[in-house]
């Protein structure tokens, strides 16, 4: 796998900046992000902080006007990282840094900006809360985390007691460049983005009584349990357990087995449960992060009155993921399906950008990216074999089964660990 040239630097502001330039792409892709953790911020600050933003809700249509038609710019917020992802016209980049950046070194949050906000964000909650991710992932953290866990949408007393005085606080606190990351790529002069950075980074710079954060609650072994949702025609089962760290030298190891489980359209789950049974929507084992654990992450979503029988048919395909580990066949068709995702990703200038974006944090070179096809070549069958072995039990696994209570109440979900298909 080749790549274009990367250049890293650090600014004196403290901002690690990766960038490309390929002379024939018309567009630049631009990815920034801080962190910003959930759990040392106030929730309902830091949506209006994003809301008022550029490529926030409030700015909406500030891109196109200040850029040019196709420019793109949209800031997110993941409870880890405020993320702000821009592409633009490469002749207007540096318009882009200026306005970015100019907004990160001087905050402005004026009363109407923040009353504008918390409308948007609570009429968009009003759709939110009922979704079932929202309920699963509160109702995960709540079992797997206990009640200190952050909440996953603010409550609209909250968003409505925020003041401009809170969420410029916030941003002095947290949207500091000395932890951030840049990545730009595409067709943008190098020598006139680095000049444009170091105009608009000059005055940005850390609070000198800023913290570092506290880590967050611990995550514990709490089993599977019930979790009440009113009037719905799905239930939703999510269960996770402990991963690897991605910079563990069985990292290539875990993704393989994790891609043959449950992590591609051909994968076990997916056969077993969808095309074999045909049980339910969907079903998918990704590699995630919660707060700061990386974990395992199962998740299906099915009709109420079969839910516990996909709990049951997802622990027997542990189990027999842990008894018959993959097959020599298997981990090629699935080691063949990432690395042509990989390839995909880095053949365009947004996928190259997202994919040094996806990698820097983890404090790995260029290099690890670059011998990373190489890496999943040279794992072998008994290395899968023992990462099924040790982390796909399914008696490691806890979670939340979401439904309607007088649907599944009177269920069974004591299901029995260990038993194969």
């Amino acid at each position: 796998m080749t790549f274009p040239e990367v250049n890293e630097q650090v600014l004196p502001c403290g901002l690690r900046v990766l960038s490309t330039h390929s002379p024939s792409a018309s567009m630049a892709e631009v990815r920034l992000a801080i962190p910003m953790p959930s759990t040392a911020v106030d929730l309902a600050a830091a949506l209006v902080m994003v809301d008022s933003l550029p490529g926030g809700g409030g700015r909406a249509d500030e891109a196109e006007s200040v850029l040019g038609p196709g420019a793109l710019v949209q800031t997110t917020y993941d409870h880890r990282w405020l993320r702000i992802g821009a592409s633009v016209p490469a002749t207007k980049l540096p318009e882009l840094i200026a306005l970015v950046f100019g907004a990160l070194a001087t905050p402005r949050y004026g009363a109407d900006t923040c009353r504008g906000a918390t409308r948007r964000i609570i009429q968009r909650n009003i759709m939110a809360r009922s979704h079932p991710q929202i309920i699963a992932r509160t109702a995960l953290g709540r079992h797997c985390y206990g009640d200190d866990f952050p909440a996953v949408l603010p409550e609209p007393s909250a968003l409505s007691a925020v003041t401009p005085e809170d969420v410029t606080r916030l941003h002095l606190d947290h949207l500091v460049p000395d932890r951030a990351l840049l990545v730009v790529t595409g067709g943008a002069d190098q020598g006139r983005t680095s000049k444009a950075l170091a105009e608009a980074t000059s005055s940005w710079s850390a609070h000198p009584g800023r913290e570092a954060p506290a880590r967050g609650p611990e995550l514990k072994d709490a089993g599977i349990t019930l979790a009440e949702r009113q009037s719905t025609g799905q239930s939703d089962i999510t269960l996770i357990a402990r991963s690897l760290p991605r910079t563990d030298p069985r990292f290539p190891a875990l993704s393989i087995a994790n891609c043959v489980f449950g992590g591609y359209p051909a994968s076990r789950l997916v056969a077993r449960l969808r095309e074999e049974k045909g049980l339910v929507y969907a079903v998918e084992c990704a590699l995630d992060e919660l707060l700061e654990d990386e974990l395992i992450m199962i998740h299906a979503g099915m009709d109420p009155y079969d839910a516990p029988v996909v709990l049951r048919e997802i622990q027997s395909e542990l189990a027999r993921f842990a008894a018959e580990p993959p097959t020599a066949a298997e981990i090629a068709t699935a080691r063949e399906y990432m690395l042509g995702m990989l390839y995909q990703s880095a053949a365009s200038q947004a996928g190259l950008a997202e994919l040094l974006f996806s990698v820097a944090p983890l404090g790995v070179g260029l290099d690890w990216l670059l011998s990373l096809p190489q890496v999943l070549h040279d794992v072998t069958t008994e290395q899968v074999a023992e990462i099924a072995r040790e982390l796909y039990p399914p008696d490691r696994f806890s979670g939340v089964v979401v439904g309607e209570r007088g649907v599944l109440g009177a269920q069974e979900f004591d299901v029995p660990q260990g038993a194969a298909r």
